[in-house]
């Protein structure tokens, strides 16, 4: 008996602990929210076009379009802002989030018009921002630039903060910087970099934002110089050779005062003997 049962366990099969699957992050869909519409826009989707209205979440695929004096901004799942000009058409091409390691995908392309993008800093090497005009392609990682295509699909970008990486046809001009623009014809690669003044990047966000979203940014502007002053002043205080003007609320400097000059007392006596 005890040799039968001998012999049946160890012809039994061993059994190994088998490794549990490791689920991949899954990536999904997320729509951009619409934060403000001025004039006549619609969004399509193939053959079916609607207007666009304050808070519509349009997804991924969709193409936007904004007519004669329209505006329209966008906020995306990465906190970016996306706005559009007057007579503008953008595809929503890719708007992909993965939650477990917190990346985006945001891709775009602009058809003819302008579009202004403010762009947060991405998390992770696998995080994209890309806005594809005529076969030329920005990608971004932080920052805020411009994108425009004219009726004879001339494609340019102007950059305010931070850089882009172009890129057409393999070709690519990486680290265009902030004050500069580029500009090229369908299928050829920017060729060299202008210079564009403030004035004139301040012209084209104005062009393509709205009302609200102007204010927003005038808020945030304003709130960072107030952080930037409050910063100083405190910074002031800690020096002894600074004070802070209770009224204006501005740092001077002390006038050091003038030397002590130790006073010359002139005594006259008129001693009298009696």
């Amino acid at each position: 008996m005890y040799f039968f049962l001998a012999l049946v366990l160890i012809a039994a099969p061993k059994t190994t602990p088998q490794a549990t699957p490791q689920t991949v992050p899954q990536a999904t869909q997320q729509p951009a929210l619409v934060i403000q519409v001025v004039g006549q826009v619609t969004h399509v989707d193939g053959v079916v076009r609607r207007q666009v209205h304050r808070f519509d979440k349009i997804p991924a695929g969709h193409t936007i379009e904004t007519g004669p004096g329209a505006r329209v901004a966008l906020r995306l799942a990465s906190g970016s802002l996306l706005s559009l000009g007057e007579n503008t058409k953008l595809v929503l091409t890719e708007m992909n989030e993965k939650s477990e390691t917190g990346t985006h995908v945001e891709r775009f392309k602009l058809l003819i018009g302008e579009t202004w993008a403010r762009v947060m800093h991405l998390i992770g090497n696998q995080s994209k921002f890309e806005v594809e005009a005529e076969g030329h392609v920005a990608g971004v990682r932080g920052t805020e630039f411009w994108a425009s295509v004219d009726g004879h699909h001339h494609a340019s970008f102007a950059v305010a903060s931070g850089h882009i990486s172009l890129s057409t046809e393999g070709h690519q001009l990486s680290n265009i910087p902030a004050g500069m623009r580029a500009s090229a014809a369908p299928g050829d690669a920017p060729k060299h970099l202008t210079r564009v003044s403030s004035g004139a990047l301040n012209a084209m966000r104005i062009h393509t934002q709205t009302a609200g979203t102007m204010s927003r940014d005038a808020t945030s502007a304003q709130a960072d110089h107030e952080q930037q002053r409050e910063s100083q002043r405190k910074n002031l205080l800690t020096r002894p050779d600074r004070i802070v003007d209770a009224v204006t609320n501005d740092a001077a400097s002390i006038q050091p005062p003038p030397p002590r000059v130790p006073a010359v007392l002139n005594i006259h006596l008129d001693l009298k003997r009696e």
